[in-house]
């Protein structure tokens, strides 16, 4: 039998958590000596985890029985301010200020600690990366709390939406649900949002993660004045780490916040996705079939695109068909295509999801993308999954995922003369595609899947866990 000696406040506690159910069942055989050398084997002088193993319940002035066979589980959360000692292999005592442990006890008896990721409703790329983290397991071992902060609409639904995001995540905070919220932001109104949330946090002491995806993150911070660069500093430097998409992002972050704890997490498709392209034929179409996918707007270079494709026709080229999926502007797309002749080569379907999105990739030859501002678009990353050779641009972290001439062809943003000479090429070429097509695969399972990523990603979340439980309030 194990006999915690602690203050009348201990033997309260412990009661209390057994009549609410709030212990958490972490060893069927464990001994205080196994203990000791777990409290022993921790590195370093930062705050640990010590653990109270209660037995019997023999602190109760009235016992209670519980299973021999099992030891029951409360977290003491030890640090600077509290010191930690055992008499013997039978006796635990604590001599500490309990009144500053007890929100930490209470919070730390609860079976799993939860995460609050904060994103968008809206369609597109940071909605379509906290799908796959889901998909992926990468919270499977916590209790997950979606928050949507950023809808499509007009003022009043966005101003509802992100008043309602904010009411979640303190209702979450204050009943101590949190360890870790973790933020996806971009630019400009992401930014002023983000920040109060890490306020919020910072306040309730929960640990942050601000994933960064905005594509013109780094051309609205050179533009920008004084007070919206202090909130990008301020919200780097507040959250205790920070992903970014390449090692592009990570130098221009690293410049603004040099003290931040900069993190590359490559953007993934979901692993249901990404198996479905395990035994892909790679072979080129007899006409080659060119897809586009992502939003329909100047900033994806869809317009470009259409100049194009004007001078391919005005070239003779034939021989390709061009499939645009996505959200945005599609009737002036439409419209554009009509006027200029070209509907011959355009199919706009709109946005694809699931088995359709599927279908057009394993449909197809060539993913275009020719961005003008980027992080690391999913597209591309989908698109080397299903071993698709890649024509985008020289923006943000693609050059990082897509090396000229191997797994694409790269150009400038803007320059619809090289677009068009690239798409020729590969028309003209059918074993430069597959050869690209065989290498983007390659390089995918390399370096981009989930297989890949995952690791870093729940590392991280581990640390932070830990932090919040070993932090002293």
């Amino acid at each position: 039998m194990v006999d915690p000696v602690g203050p009348v406040f201990l033997r309260y506690l412990l009661a209390a958590c057994y009549r609410r159910n709030r212990y958490s069942r972490l060893f069927s055989a464990a001994t205080v000596h196994d203990l000791h050398g777990m409290r022993a084997q921790t590195p370093g002088s930062q705050p640990v985890v010590i653990f109270v193993v209660v037995n019997q319940c023999a602190v109760f002035k009235r016992p209670i029985t519980l299973p021999p066979d099992h030891f029951w589980v409360v977290y003491y959360v030890a640090g600077k301010r509290s010191e930690w000692m055992a008499q013997n292999s039978a006796t635990t005592r604590f001599k500490s200020r309990w009144h500053s442990c007890r929100r930490i006890i209470m919070n730390t008896v609860t079976e799993r600690k939860g995460i609050a990721v904060v994103g968008t409703k809206a369609k597109g790329g940071i909605h379509a990366v906290i799908e796959n983290h889901i998909q992926a397991g990468v919270y499977d071992d916590y209790d997950l709390y979606l928050i949507a902060s950023h809808d499509d609409g007009g003022m009043i639904k966005r101003f509802y939406t992100y008043f309602a995001a904010l009411a979640s995540l303190l209702s979450l905070l204050f009943r101590g649900k949190v360890s870790v919220c973790h933020l996806h932001g971009s630019h400009k109104g992401s930014i002023y949002r983000k920040a109060l949330f890490i306020f919020v946090c910072r306040l309730f002491k929960c640990k942050v993660i601000f994933h960064l995806h905005g594509s013109v993150f780094a051309r609205t911070y050179d533009s920008a004045g004084g007070f919206y660069r202090g909130l990008v500093k301020y919200v780097l430097n507040g959250a205790d780490s920070v992903f970014v998409l390449s090692q592009y992002w990570a130098n221009y972050v690293g410049s603004i916040a040099p003290d931040a704890d900069i993190r590359i997490i490559n953007n993934f498709p979901s692993p249901v996705f990404e198996g479905l392209f395990h035994e892909r034929r790679f072979s080129a179409n007899a006409v080659t079939k060119l897809l586009f996918l992502g939003y329909i707007g100047q900033r994806k270079g869809i317009y470009d695109l259409v100049d194009a494709v004007a001078i391919l026709k005005a070239q003779g080229v034939t021989g390709f068909t061009i499939t645009v999926g996505g959200n945005g502007e599609i009737e002036q797309l439409k419209t554009l295509i009509k006027e200029r002749d070209l509907c011959a080569y355009f199919d706009v379907i709109g946005w694809v999801t699931g088995e359709q999105k599927y279908r057009l990739m394993n449909e197809s030859d060539v993913l275009l993308l020719p961005s003008h501002n980027e992080g690391l678009p999913i597209a591309i990353l989908e698109a080397m999954s299903a071993g698709l050779a890649v024509i985008s641009t020289t923006v943000g972290g693609i050059p990082e995922a897509i090396p000229n001439d191997q797994t694409g062809l790269l150009i400038e943003p803007g320059d619809q003369q090289a677009l068009a000479s690239a798409i020729a090429r590969y028309i003209a070429n059918a074993g430069l595609v597959e050869q690209a097509a065989r290498c983007a695969r390659q390089r995918y399972d390399a370096s981009y899947s989930s297989a890949a990523n995952l690791q870093t990603i729940r590392s991280v979340l581990r640390g932070l866990v830990n932090l919040k439980l070993s932090a002293v309030l």
